[in-house]
């Protein structure tokens, strides 16, 4: 297709999306590999798929009382399996996605998003096609501060750098910094 492609949701608006997912290492969405909505890791998809569709979050995060807490890359890219799961989550160092074009968090619903003043750099989407695109794509009912994001963004419409769209969401002390580019809707 050529507009709102995804592997397992093209367009949402207003559905609730939760504990669905498709594995974007087998996956092909347009003839590639791409993270959209419901799109997991291979490993964890496995993990998510042979218990019995349930994934745990100590499983793939420490935690310091109050938040699950990213690490790493890794933990970034598993954070994808619990973006929509009522918890908090912070930051413990600043990422580079130099290496991982088009990744992104499409889905953002939890209860806090703490960047714990880090940075996520070389964020790389070249979405031109796709709707609700920036770091977060589309940010529902979610606390998220003290975050930077640098890179490029380029979607359809709802884009932004660091949230493409969003809905009873509150952001603060957060920047992003580079170049967006859309047709409707850019910030």
């Amino acid at each position: 297709g050529t507009w709102n492609v995804g592997a397992l949701i093209g367009y949402n608006e207003g559905g609730t999306i939760t504990n669905s997912h498709y594995d974007i290492d087998t996956v092909l969405v347009n003839d590639e590999h791409m993270v959209s909505l419901g799109g997991i890791y291979g490993d964890q998809y496995a993990d998510w798929f042979g218990n019995g569709k349930s994934l745990d979050n100590s499983d793939y995060f420490g935690n310091d009382g109050t938040h699950y807490l990213i690490n790493d890359l890794a933990g970034l890219k598993n954070f994808l399996g619990f973006s929509d799961s009522a918890e908090s989550f912070k930051l413990t160092s600043s990422i580079d996605l130099v290496g991982l074009p088009r990744f992104y968090i499409p889905y953002l619903s939890v209860t806090e998003f703490d960047g714990n003043n880090y940075m996520i750099s070389n964020l790389s989407l070249d979405l031109a096609a796709t709707s609700f695109v920036g770091f977060f794509g589309s940010v529902l009912g979610s606390a998220v501060k003290d975050i930077g994001v640098t890179g490029t963004v380029a979607g359809s419409s709802n884009v932004g750098g660091l949230v493409g769209y969003g809905q009873s969401y509150s952001l603060s002390n957060a920047y992003f910094s580079g170049e967006v580019s859309g047709n409707d809707m850019v910030g």
